[in-house]
């Protein structure tokens, strides 16, 4: 099977689709510079985990990934690579690749949302590789969608602030700071996330 590297671009709240959230992959190193993409519908939970990997927020208490990938080191394992494998009716379906203590290498069949948000709890983040036809496929699929085309088009377009109150940057960045660290203590961690992703942006001004 020819695969395909692939990293995540962002996690994003799927439009009319309840608590399901969207998650977004571009292709790692294409060859003419035009990455394929692809999409998948997660559920929430495991959106939260990908999404506070992705932007490094530390739970006050670790959540279940956190804890197997804890189990996988101190068991004296690593995470090598994730491999989406099949699709079939919208549904991803995932290889883990595991090398044990001993060098023998484990293999666990896994939903793809779990096993993206295990592989992006390795410093640095596991590879995620995809079927190079899977790929073709789910971006043609992409291309044809103007729904999937906005997804994508309004990750790369985020960034700009409004400020409406007025406040100069110091004052706003005391106050965005405070409901971080309230978000991250009450866990509510996509809150957090878009409140630490407006502090980078105003520190980079």
């Amino acid at each position: 099977m020819d695969i395909v590297e692939v990293h995540v671009v962002s996690v994003v709240a799927s439009p009319n689709s309840g608590r399901a959230y969207t998650l977004l992959f571009e292709e790692e190193s294409p060859e003419n510079n035009i990455p394929q993409k692809f999409l998948i519908i997660i559920g929430a939970i495991e959106a939260q985990a990908i999404m506070m990997a992705i932007k490094k927020i530390e739970p006050v208490r670790p959540l279940t990934h956190d804890v197997f990938m804890t189990y996988v080191l101190k068991s004296g394992a690593a995470l090598k690579k994730v491999i989406i494998y099949k699709e079939e009716r919208g549904v991803f379906y995932s290889m883990i690749h595991f090398i044990q203590k001993d060098g023998a290498e484990l293999l666990l069949d896994v939903r793809t949302s779990d096993a993206v948000a295990l592989a992006m709890r390795v410093e640095p983040f596991a590879p995620i590789f995809v079927s190079k036809n899977i790929l073709q496929e789910q971006n043609k699929l992409v291309n044809e969608s103007t729904e999937a085309k906005k997804l994508f088009k309004l990750v790369e377009s985020e960034g700009d602030i409004d400020d409406e109150d007025d406040e100069d940057d110091e004052d706003l960045l005391i106050d965005l700071e405070e409901q971080l660290k309230d978000a991250v203590k009450n866990e509510k961690y996509e809150q957090a996330s878009i409140l630490r992703d407006k502090i980078k942006l105003i520190k980079k001004k």
